[in-house]
């Protein structure tokens, strides 16, 4: 099959050959996702630039991206960060002219290289040997454009692959494989992450092949727990020993000894997030006894620093930082309250209810959606009372409502959780998905208990709806690998979101915990909503640009 005729089936109009690109059309050839070379080939019509194309083949290229310009339009420079804004990598391209130097940045060339529309900007005034406020000055234009984006697999051209941002929009597997691929594939790419000494590779850039040298504590011990829970949720004697690996590990590199308690500490920090879950790691490790000489001391360092209020300080180093109140806190109070389920002591329940206590004032105060997933886990260990039972509903209700779908700039974003409007919130991420996940789940568990069924749905359909955006992040195949050369390092992990292709522990880690959390629930999987409710609705504007 011809390049024009395979190119066609990709297209809606009949008349494919006969349309005319103002850019003309930008051509990448790879092989086994590196790039062998790329350009922008003249304007004409399609079957011209596609004759073009295939006499500039590369032997040995077994796939080739074709980027389509449709409507472009001139960008105001008082307009740059409106036109531009993150929700629009990938979708729209950016042209840039000053003389006779001119650019033009195909969408799909900001996935591949995950790059910025600023960044973008930056590498080709660089080129030209001049910075932004000089290409003002001298008046350069900036024109932003859509695109028709096709990728071909050069062994089977007769099924090209129509992209938006680089990817498919992705649907949940219908059944049961809507849990157990997602959760396989990701399980995977956490344990190819295990290094020969036990630890666990915690950042990774898919574009440029290259580990990130930073870490985290917290989310080293979140993703160790997430073994753990896989482990016992397969019954897997090699899941379980990778998982003690990688504790015994997170131990010998992290834990310290300050007489009869102890903490976690990296770098000079010490928090109280950090101890939390490294207890938690310990208490539900299956040989708890082994290990309960540390967790008792990590739960007096815990203690230690609780105050009579039933505030928590948040660091144990420095002894000054009190910040992340909307998280530690929260951790600290998921260990406790499953500590008191395994083992009921009286006088802890009293100060555990009492933190629960303050912490509802503080949310009410100023509530903020990083502090109810905690709160959620840990009161549902708590067995909450109908009082209890209504705060965690009241989060979870305003929780939900942070959702985006309807409102979503684009079908691949939808399910993931943002406020646009609240900046202080942080941005849309994995992570925060995957745990907003795990704690509506505690919250729809509570609602089944309690008989809430309108609640309970109501939750089971965010949830579902989060599943799906996870799905959308999760490197699936090779559409959405197209530009990835180790494809080992990344399959089954999660990016970060659907324009930044960054791979951390903790975005598959909470995915994990989400996945664990509904396959442990019958009722919640009996909730799956109907395949209508779980497609992602068309762009929240006409045009699909909708800003951030």
């Amino acid at each position: 099959m011809d390049l024009v005729t395979a190119v066609a089936r990709a297209l809606p109009n009949d008349d494919a050959a006969d349309l005319v690109f103002p850019f003309g059309v930008h051509l990448c050839w790879r092989r086994k996702g590196r790039r062998i070379t790329e350009s922008w080939l003249s304007e004409g019509r399609l079957d011209a630039v596609l004759a073009e194309a295939v006499l500039e083949r590369p032997s040995a290229a077994d796939s080739v991206e074709l980027c389509l310009p449709l409507d472009s339009w001139s960008v105001p420079t008082d307009a740059w960060h409106g036109v531009f804004a993150d929700a629009q990598r990938g979708v729209l391209g950016m042209a840039l002219s000053l003389g006779a130097h001119r650019k033009a940045i195909a969408p799909n060339q900001f996935i591949a290289g995950n790059r910025s529309f600023d960044r973008g900007l930056e590498l080709t005034l660089r080129d030209w040997g001049i910075d932004s406020v000089t290409f003002r000055a001298r008046g350069g234009a900036l024109e932003a454009f859509t695109a028709r984006q096709i990728l071909l697999h050069l062994a089977d051209p007769r099924t090209p692959k129509v992209l938006f941002r680089g990817n498919e929009i992705r649907l949940l597997p219908e059944g049961d494989a809507a849990i157990t691929t997602m959760l396989d594939a990701a399980a995977g790419w956490l344990l190819r992450q295990l290094r020969p000494d036990g630890g666990l590779r915690y950042k990774y850039w898919p574009s440029n092949g290259r580990w990130s040298k930073a870490d985290n504590t917290i989310r080293q011990f979140m993703a160790t727990l997430a073994l753990i829970d896989l482990a016992a949720f397969k019954q897997s004697a090699r899941l379980l020993e990778s998982a003690t690996r990688n504790l015994e590990a997170n131990l010998a590199r992290f834990l310290v000894r300050d007489g009869v308690r102890a903490f976690v500490e990296f770098e000079g920090k010490a928090k109280l997030g950090a101890g939390a879950l490294a207890a938690l790691c310990l208490l539900r490790h299956p040989e708890e006894a082994r290990y309960r000489q540390e967790r008792r001391a990590l739960e007096r360092g815990i203690l230690s620093l609780r105050q009579e209020s039933g505030a928590f300080r948040t660091f144990h180093r420095p002894a000054g930082r009190n910040d992340n109140q909307n998280f530690y806190p929260g951790e600290a109070l998921y260990y406790l309250a499953e500590r008191l389920a395994l083992e009921p002591n009286e006088g802890l329940r009293r100060k555990v209810l009492a933190s629960v206590e303050h912490y509802r004032r503080f949310h009410r105060r100023d509530p903020n959606p990083a502090f109810v997933p905690w709160h959620s886990l840990a009161l549902r260990r708590l067995q909450p009372d109908r009082a209890l039972a209504k705060y965690l509903f009241q989060m979870n209700d305003w929780l939900a409502g942070l959702q985006q779908w309807e409102t979503a700039p684009h079908p691949d974003m939808a399910g993931r959780f943002y406020a646009p409007d609240r900046p202080d919130f942080g941005p849309p991420h994995a992570s925060s998905t995957g745990v907003y996940l795990e704690g509506l789940s505690a919250a729809f568990e509570v609602a089944e208990w309690l008989g809430d069924r309108p609640r309970a749905e109501r939750y089971a359909r965010t949830i579902w709806r989060g599943l799906r955006n996870l799905r959308q992040l999760q490197f699936l195949d090779e559409v959405d690998c197209f530009y990835v050369s180790k494809r080992e390092r990344v399959l089954g992990g999660l990016r970060s979101e659907v324009y930044d292709n960054t791979l951390r522990i903790d975005n598959t880690q909470h995915a994990i915990a989400a996945l664990l959390a509904v396959a442990r629930q019958p009722a919640l999987l009996a909730a799956r909503p109907d395949v209508r409710e779980l497609t992602p609705p068309p762009a929240a504007s006409a045009t699909g640009l909708a800003s951030e």
